[in-house]
């Protein structure tokens, strides 16, 4: 089955076709969303206040984790 059929959606033309642009897109939305997402963490680090340092590190931290969950998420699905 060279074309594929539409009852294997892995080797559907059109899926063939979509999926690698697709990723392509959500890898550029993603890159975006991750500039905006540091310039949004510099703001939010320069309106944090008189926290103590460690405090602050603590804050950080855990907005970057979630970052780096999303990253993670979006390379399995990627590789898949």
């Amino acid at each position: 089955m060279k074309g594929g059929t539409k009852d294997d959606p892995k080797t559907h033309p059109q899926r063939r076709f979509l999926l690698p642009w697709l990723k392509y897109l959500l890898v550029l939305l993603t890159l975006i969303f991750r500039v905006c997402f540091n310039e949004g963490l510099k703001k939010l680090i320069s309106f944090l206040g008189p926290e103590t340092q460690q405090e602050r590190l603590k804050t950080i931290w855990k907005i970057l984790m979630v970052d780096f969950h999303i990253m993670e998420c979006l390379q399995v699905w990627i590789m898949y």
